[in-house]
């Protein structure tokens, strides 16, 4: 497995590194640029597990993003980051497919992209194509159960002083358990007009988009099943994966059914590169 480091400065200065492995039969047939979920507040690039990554390397390169992390940036900043490292990675790939590949709100990012740049295709796991969205301006049942041991005085401590673009996975999801579970998300993605276009991809520019492959558990408790259907309903084409799980991230850890989706997942792909 051939790796490629390198990184992209942004226009305030700051180093935002990536990751290009390479695909194991070459040239390859497209590029994957792979954006990582965790509620724009945890999570980081290298969060596939190996199975996923060696399913789509086998004939497509998998570029892993990075970006800065609410709350300690706005989702500004994130989007800004996000279309730095897109369009250096466009570069590198000027004659080839590509294609995004986001997980819950890195899918949300992913959507982003498809939205205001020429891309082939997005591959979107459980997530959603806006934040005016009531499932996001409310207390969030489940995370408010694990919350009552979560308190401000706690999350001010977890928040870093500077900038990150990753940290301990279990601190820095308490700070997102904190936000959703009492409907203080919206604002510790430092939003102050949700409604705001640059945010949510209306119904008549889902309706240009490119193909979409989506997967969703029906009984996701962290984004419900509906935003997806919100997607496929306005996108022309899409392929819909539902999974009978009570489940958010239901390909977490290796298993059979998520081994399935990911295969599909290719097979996704080589059919649009094949029309």
């Amino acid at each position: 497995m051939t790796e490629i480091k390198d990184k992209v400065t942004t226009i305030d200065a700051f180093t935002l590194p990536y990751t290009i492995i390479k695909a194991k039969k070459q040239p390859t047939k497209g590029a994957i640029v792979y954006i990582h979920g965790g509620g724009l507040m945890f999570g980081n690039a290298n969060d596939l597990s190996q199975q996923y990554i060696d399913i789509l390397t086998e004939q497509y390169d998998l570029v892993q993003l990075s970006y800065r992390l609410s709350p300690e940036v706005s989702l500004d900043c994130i989007i800004d980051d996000i279309f730095t490292s897109f369009d250096d990675i466009k570069l590198l790939y000027p004659n080839t497919p590509i294609f995004t590949f986001g997980r819950s709100s890195g899918a949300y990012l992913s959507l982003l992209i498809a939205r205001n740049r020429d891309i082939d295709g997005v591959i979107d796991f459980y997530g959603y194509s806006r934040i005016d969205t009531e499932p996001f301006k409310i207390q969030n049942d489940y995370y408010a159960k694990i919350a009552r041991s979560v308190n401000e005085s706690m999350v001010k401590q977890l928040t870093s002083p500077t900038p990150i673009i990753q940290d301990q996975i279990a601190q820095r999801f308490l700070i997102y358990v904190y936000a959703r579970g009492t409907g203080e998300w919206m604002n510790m993605i430092n939003v102050t007009d949700y409604t705001d276009s640059k945010y949510n991809i209306a119904s008549h520019e889902l309706k240009t988009l490119p193909p979409v492959f989506i997967a969703h558990c029906i009984g996701d408790y962290d984004v419900p099943i509906e935003e997806s259907e919100h997607i496929m309903n306005h996108v022309p084409n899409t392929t819909f994966e539902r999974l009978s799980k009570n489940e958010h991230d239901f390909d977490r850890r290796p298993n059979d059914e998520a081994i399935t989706v990911y295969h599909k997942v290719v097979a996704f792909l080589n059919a649009i590169i094949t029309k």
